[in-house]
């Protein structure tokens, strides 16, 4: 799939970024406390 097509598909649904980025700021946090 092109990359503007995925990036389009992504902005078309901001709860997803929400996810994605709330999962990431996760994983920092939980290798920043092993």
């Amino acid at each position: 799939m092109p990359m503007s097509q995925r990036a389009g598909r992504w902005w078309t649904k901001p709860q997803d970024w929400d996810l994605l980025l709330g999962l990431h700021g996760w994983l920092l946090r939980k290798e920043a406390t092993d």
